[in-house]
């Protein structure tokens, strides 16, 4: 159990490392139940290393979280991108609960579900002024799937999407429904202004609104660099941990 908990906290390789272990348990187990004797000495030096593997993630896990924290220390301060309460489904410090790290530009960004209501077909919002930088409509909508990869999203994998150019970098509001986006290159757009619905279009598993901030106008996941963005509530400025909740206006 310790293993499992902290394969869901840690990153890419030491997730793995703890799938091991537990595979190894597993064996011990299965061993047991079929009566073959793997002795008690193999027993415990299983245990010890499943428990030291787990400490090892759960070490690299804060660590990466500490780092992710610092550098977000001076963040791109948004109004939410939305009405009404949706919580954060991928986002913050810790790798096994934010897929986002592992790409340059998006190491900061945030999936959005919303709470007590339909995500799919509700309102995004422009989370602060600026021009819109580019815009993508046109793609249809997938069905809801655990698997988010097929040949139809390469090179599109934002899906329908509006970027916002601002005076510290790009805004990107993605995943749209399609035909919904409401701007286009070059338009003005105030904080709280419609600019599409919420879909599921692109590299995606089910309906949600994936944010981030980048130093570029363009989707480039290996050169542009992200930027860390924070969020405005009741006067207040939250920077959201995984499974944290942001009400819009």
């Amino acid at each position: 159990m310790v293993a499992l908990l902290v394969s869901r906290l840690a990153s890419r390789n030491v997730a793995r490392a703890c799938r091991i272990a537990l595979a190894a348990i597993f064996v011990a187990q299965v061993a047991l139940v079929f009566g073959v004797a793997l002795g008690p000495v193999t027993y415990r030096e299983l245990a010890a290393a499943a428990l030291l593997v787990g400490a090892g993630a759960l070490a690299e896990s804060l660590a990466f979280a500490r780092g992710w924290l610092r550098r977000a220390r001076d963040p791109l301060v948004l109004e939410p991108p939305f009405e009404g309460r949706w919580r954060v489904g991928a986002g913050g410090p810790f790798p096994g609960l934010n897929h986002h790290v592992i790409a340059r530009d998006q190491f900061f960004a945030y999936d959005f579900i919303r709470v007590g209501a339909k995500s799919f077909g509700s309102a995004i919002l422009a989370p602060l002024a600026g021009t819109v930088a580019a815009s993508s409509d046109g793609m249809g909508d997938r069905a809801s799937s655990f698997r988010p990869d097929d040949p139809s999203v390469v090179g599109r994998e934002l899906g329908n999407y509006v970027a916002i150019e601002t005076a510290q970098g790009y805004v990107f509001l993605c995943h749209l429904a399609n035909g919904s986006v409401r701007v286009r290159t070059g338009d003005r757009v105030a904080a709280g202004d419609e600019v599409g619905r919420c879909g599921n279009s692109g590299r995606t598993t089910r309906p949600h609104l994936h944010i981030h901030a980048q130093d570029e106008p363009a989707y480039s996941f290996d050169r542009a660099r992200g930027i860390p963005i924070a969020f405005r509530e009741r006067g207040a400025t939250k920077l959201l941990r995984p499974l944290g909740v942001l009400s819009g206006r």
